[in-house]
């Protein structure tokens, strides 16, 4: 890869010295999975270039006073590696002030990393739609630079649990129109599913499918774990955001259809779901309730666990952009991985997962002998098909090669056009 290129990463991820300060401040779930996918982009890129990309930050936490406890975030400079030069960029966290502010900050951050170094070619990846209006501000200073856009969600379709909220539902559909009338200044783009590219119809601009990838993180909290199910119990574990639409409803109901005392149900997560998994854990003590985890703690869970499931069903139009990220994060643990085939699943995946039948009657009958029947193998046939997803996952989701892919489609298409930075 070229070093006269210099790359730039705007997002929402986690100075890892403020770690442990947002979760105090933090009341509620955190957005970890966004987190880990923008610490894997960002690694994986580096890995392959050989040098730091430069951070301009704006984390994704919740609003004052109900989800956080700071009114103020404060603009600060960090380093995330040798020789990086990055900056936190402060905003006043309260709702819709937040969202009419937090542009006019970027701006000016994004000012200063355009007028330096202006002699060399210079790409930005921009992470999520909360951003596409600096976008447009980048290619009016300077339309040589090369945006790509990591587009893990669609707007229209982020917050679903609270989806009918008005003012949520405002915001998306100003996100989404924003997103649309800013395609023509994006230069190549990141996406979760092959759908995504159909709906927004980006006609002959460059784009890849990147699902997840696989940081070293991830591999390295997994090797210092160690697999203590020594006992004869078998632990159904599920573990994100407790969504309603996401079938978390469906798996406790299932569950508890099946007679076995030798089974528990292990739940983690925080959300609009959590108040019906107390009151099922208090009627049946099978079902474990952990509230909200750390992702070092959720995944040596995993890690314990019999079997993994995913029950969302394949319900509803936003199954089509949508790649549940614990999806893979199930398959890193080496544990069976039950689930519905969705939509925005690739077809490479169906010899690693174990798929339930869809419901004909939006039930969970299903879900609940696919459980059975996985939990009645013996153990070395279950280890062999953990084992299976876990070295595809390893060998294709890899932050090298998934990263390389995008770095190879960004200087495909800057090689292509032949431009001239200035």
């Amino acid at each position: 890869m070229s070093d006269d290129i210099e790359y730039a990463f705007l997002g929402g991820l986690f100075p890892k010295q403020l770690e442990y300060q947002i979760k105090a401040k933090s009341k509620g779930p955190l957005q970890y999975a966004a987190n880990t996918l923008q610490w894997n982009f960002v690694s994986g890129i580096e890995s392959n270039i050989g040098y730091p990309v430069k951070l301009l930050n704006c984390m994704f936490i919740g609003s004052f006073p109900k989800r956080y406890r700071d009114a103020y975030v404060k603009t600060q400079k960090f380093s995330h590696s040798l020789g990086s030069d990055d900056i936190n960029i402060g905003f006043l966290n309260i709702t819709v002030l937040k969202q009419i502010l937090i542009p006019i900050s970027i701006k000016k951050a994004l000012k200063k990393w355009i007028l330096n170094n202006s002699n060399r070619q210079k790409v930005l990846f921009v992470y999520s739609s909360n951003y596409v209006e600096s976008i447009n501000y980048v290619k009016k200073i300077n339309h040589n630079i090369h945006i790509c856009l990591i587009l893990p969600d669609l707007p229209m379709y982020m917050n679903l649990a609270k989806h009918n909220m008005p003012l949520y539902k405002l915001i998306n559909c100003k996100n989404q129109r924003m997103l649309e009338k800013t395609l023509q200044n994006i230069d190549s783009f990141v996406f979760l599913t092959e759908q995504m590219s159909k709906y927004l119809k980006i006609d002959s601009k460059p784009y890849i499918v990147i699902e997840g990838v696989i940081g070293d993180c991830e591999l390295l909290e997994l090797q210092r774990m160690q697999n203590d199910q020594t006992d004869c119990v078998k632990r159904i574990v599920y573990t994100g955001t407790l969504i309603k639409k996401y079938g978390i409803i469906e798996l406790l109901k299932a569950f508890r259809e099946i007679e076995d005392e030798n089974l528990q149900l292990i739940i983690c997560g925080g959300g609009e779901a959590a108040e019906d998994i107390k009151k099922a854990s208090e009627n049946d003590l099978r079902i474990i309730y952990k509230g909200v985890v750390s992702p070092q703690e959720a995944r040596q869970i995993q890690l314990n666990a019999t079997v993994l499931v995913n029950p969302r069903q394949n319900i509803g139009e936003y199954t089509k952009y949508s790649f549940p990220s614990k999806i893979m994060e199930y398959m890193l643990s080496g544990v069976p991985v039950i689930c519905y085939k969705l939509d925005g699943i690739p077809s490479e995946y169906n010899d690693y997962l174990l798929y339930v039948k869809p419901e004909a009657d939006k039930s969970h009958k299903n879900l609940k002998n696919k459980i059975m029947e996985i939990c009645s193998l013996s153990t070395n046939a279950r280890r062999e098909l953990g084992i299976k997803g876990r070295e595809f996952v390893l060998n294709n989701k890899n932050k090298l090669i998934q990263s390389k892919k995008v770095l190879e489609m960004i200087l495909r298409d800057i090689n292509k056009n032949d431009k001239t930075y200035c």
